[in-house]
């Protein structure tokens, strides 16, 4: 029998035991729930170890028989989280996972379970198969053996409509469903009951509850929660488990509704930093040396790129690095890039004890030509999801578009009930605006540590007013997640017609008709026929 449950396998406990992993409670909950075959979504603090919440029961339920093939699959949102996930598989069972990569075209034979994102496992799966509406569509063969799917950071996956969405977006989102609906709508069609679904997420509302059990063909999900504790005080404090179905009627939910049972973890600190609007560089440079940083992560605007960010940054003597870059270089590790590695213990256990995370939690400071540390940049959902031992301060560009963009960003430090600092950086106005509804969802005054940066650097700050001007042009830049306008365009008719008010005020149509008896088309018209019929050329 297991010492850390006993439904759990030999081997599996013996893992845990060699990298000196105790289960916090959170696990043992999930764990308990899931060994017992239930449908699960943990709700729960970034940093508190979920994903050994769903590794663990995925692997216990695994098969030995090599002919079995395709035993499970882990949703992700990028390739930088699969293949951290695929690497912590793979230390409690070796060669059980393998993380998609860039361009592969072949799905992978020789690991029982795959991870990856949406897009491109719904790619491999079909095998360009596609059903009568031309929607892909998985072959029965090739997910026969399937009995886990788990959907980490779920909410990204899934993008439910909240409860204000239009008629237009609901519209939209059935004619073009999200490739992980389509992915567990026939995964479980096709499964059937033997196939368990696992979701887990730090931002889980009602929203997302129904979707998942409506998807899943009405399913009931235990929804795992820690009892709100920091993930410091988890090992010592209880899971709570709520029962959720497609109706999702919260009313034995405990007193959950009408409050975010998940937010900020009170070991993050938060500073709100205002600059003028084109002195962003300076105030960047201004907090990392007052903060004292030694691995800092940079989060840009939503919607600029990437590339073109980190080449601005290195110009304003930031020793910038893509985050992406650093994560997926399996030749180095994350110590050769800024961030001392920790051990496989602690990045496991997510806040159960190790006898070894606590002396190896420290950052090593890489300096570059005189730069100051290291800087990792990443866009807003590019480090979703991702542990990332040794960062000791989050930099935030601008506003967050939301809470929950918050939660996922500022989650980035202070994992495992360590501190955290994380620094918002935008203008007073901006701050005045949006931070006070922020901290209300979050109940938690964001604005209580404030400070404006003065000081300026003239040469960044021109750099930067330049910069800004490609992303006025450019519409496409505005992110998926941003405050689109709704409705019909302005000055657009049903038809698409351009309308508006006639020089009479009478609100006809502003386009004309051609005016007849003088022999001529309107110029506005090329090419029309004259009042006699015949057409008007095209010379003098």
């Amino acid at each position: 029998m297991s010492a850390h449950h006993p439904l759990l396998p030999k081997s599996l406990s013996s893992a845990l035991d060699v990298n000196g992993i105790e289960l916090n409670s959170l696990q043992r909950a999930a764990l308990d729930a899931a060994l017992r075959g239930l449908d699960a979504i943990i709700h729960a603090e970034t940093g508190s170890g979920k994903t050994l919440c769903f590794a663990l029961p995925m692997l216990a339920r695994l098969s030995t028989a090599a002919a079995d093939g395709l035993q499970g699959i882990v949703l992700v949102p990028t390739l930088e989280l699969a293949a951290q996930v695929a690497r912590v598989l793979n230390t409690l069972q070796a060669g059980s996972a393998i993380a998609l990569t860039p361009g592969v075209e072949q799905l992978p034979d020789s690991a029982p379970v795959l991870v990856g994102p949406p897009a491109m496992m719904l790619r491999l799966l079909s095998g360009g198969e596609r059903g009568v509406d031309g929607a892909p569509r998985l072959p029965k063969a090739s997910v026969r053996a399937m009995r886990t799917v788990v959907l980490d950071e779920a909410d990204a996956l899934m993008m439910p409509l909240g409860r204000y969405a239009t008629a237009v977006d609901k519209e939209r989102r059935e004619a073009k469903p999200k490739e992980a609906a389509i992915l567990l709508e026939q995964l479980c069609a096709l499964c059937g009951e033997k196939l368990q679904v696992m979701a887990a997420s730090a931002t889980v509302g009602r929203p997302l509850r129904r979707m998942l059990a409506t998807t899943c063909g009405g399913r009931t999900f235990e929804v795992i929660r820690d009892s709100g504790a920091d993930a410091a005080e988890a090992s010592e404090t209880s899971a709570e488990a709520l029962t959720i179905g497609a109706a999702d009627d919260e009313s034995d939910s405990r007193g959950v509704v009408g409050r975010r049972p998940i937010g900020l973890p009170s070991c993050v600190s938060v500073t709100v930093v205002t600059s003028e609007e084109d002195n962003v560089l300076a105030a960047v440079h201004d907090v990392i040396r007052a903060e004292g940083a030694a691995a800092p992560l940079l989060f840009i605007p939503p919607g600029r790129s990437l590339p073109t960010e980190l080449q601005l940054l290195r110009q304003c003597s930031l020793d910038a690095v893509a985050l992406d870059a650093a994560v997926l270089d399996s030749s180095a590790p994350l110590a050769a890039h800024g961030v001392a590695g920790r051990s496989a213990a602690a990045s496991l256990s997510g806040g159960g004890s190790s006898s070894s995370s606590s002396s190896s939690s420290s950052a090593s400071v890489v300096v570059g030509a005189g730069k100051g540390p290291r800087v990792f940049v990443a866009s807003p959902s590019g480090a979703r999801g991702l542990d990332l031992p040794g960062i000791d301060l989050v930099i935030i560009l601008g506003i967050p578009p939301s809470a929950d963009a918050l939660v996922h960003m500022a989650g980035r430090t202070g994992r495992q009930g360590q501190p955290g600092r994380v620094a918002i950086l935008s203008t007073a106005k901006e701050a005045d605006k949006k931070l006070a509804l922020m901290s209300s969802q979050l109940a938690r005054e964001l604005g209580a540590e404030r400070r404006h940066v003065a000081v300026r650097e003239e040469v960044w700050a021109e750099m930067w007013r330049v910069h800004g001007k490609r992303y006025e042009r450019n519409e496409d830049a505005t992110p998926f997640y941003a405050n689109r306008p709704r409705g019909r365009p302005r000055g657009r008719s049903a038809a698409g017609r351009t309308s508006g008010r006639s020089k009479s005020g009478r609100g006809e149509s502003s386009t004309r008709k051609p005016k007849v008896g003088r022999g001529r088309a309107s110029p506005s018209v090329p090419g029309a026929s004259r009042a006699d019929g015949s057409k008007e050329s095209g010379g003098p």
